[in-house]
């Protein structure tokens, strides 16, 4: 699934300016819904993100926020996990796992 990428900058009065960085492969994975108050839920998960820079060569950092095709927001949250390869095989894997929550 092709999510479009989008970098969160501040400007000087602290607003959320959004700028388009192209596209990544992705795959949405271990998301999950919760009630967090009487009335408010959140979704959170793992989202797989292919290995390597969008396609105008960004770098994908905590904080962005992918729109996957249906429209749904996913914002990414600290560094990517198990970004290493395999201890077992030593092989490097397509797609690292970024924790994720929903965004708007």
């Amino acid at each position: 699934m092709i999510a479009q990428v989008h970098s969160i900058e501040r400007d000087q009065f602290g607003d959320p300016i959004e700028t388009p960085q192209g596209t990544i492969d992705v795959i949405p994975g271990g998301l999950s819904v919760g009630t967090l108050l009487d009335a408010v839920t959140a979704t959170s998960g793992q989202m797989g993100v292919r290995r390597g820079k969008t396609s105008t060569g960004y770098t994908l950092e905590d904080g962005d926020k992918l729109t996957l095709p249906s429209g749904c927001r996913y914002a990414l949250q600290g560094p990517p996990l198990w970004d290493y390869p395999s201890n077992l095989t030593g092989t490097e894997f397509a797609y690292r796992w970024w924790k994720v929550t929903q965004s708007n």
